[in-house]
């Protein structure tokens, strides 16, 4: 009877272990699918974050054209104004320029043509140095 005894003893604690580990495996399994959501949540956000870099990479590299662009058209808008300076301040134009402040002030128009050199000035954006001229 004792043998039976321990016997008995021995299935119940057995059984216990078993509704223990059942539980705590259970338990293992709730763990594991939170950390599978948790997971597949993190993947997402991985995800979305890698493609909205992808598309801030894209505007950069954009941006970066029309950058180039932009300094491409300030040095060929530099090289213009150099080459109008260059040729508004040419002894050529000079010359041209006085013949015209003579005739101009023969033929009493001197205040019409400063203001033609104004509106070319500010166009062109060049200053004349008066040196130049007589009619300023």
């Amino acid at each position: 009877m004792e043998r039976y005894e321990e016997a008995k003893s021995h299935c119940e604690r057995v059984e216990v272990l078993q509704v223990e580990l059942e539980q705590k495996l259970l338990t293992k399994d709730k763990d594991m699918a939170g950390k599978d959501v948790e997971i597949a949540e993190l993947n997402r956000r991985l995800r979305e974050s890698n493609e909205a870099l992808e598309v801030e990479k894209q505007k950069v590299e954009s941006l970066e054209i029309d950058l180039d662009a932009e300094k491409l058209k300030s040095e060929s808008a530099e090289e213009a104004r150099k080459v109008a300076n260059s040729v508004l301040n040419s002894i050529e134009l000079d010359r041209a320029v006085a013949a015209l402040t003579v005739g101009s002030r023969q033929d009493g128009h001197r205040e019409i043509y400063i203001e033609c050199t104004t509106h070319v000035e500010t166009v062109l954006n060049v200053q004349r140095g008066t040196r130049h001229c007589s009619v300023k």
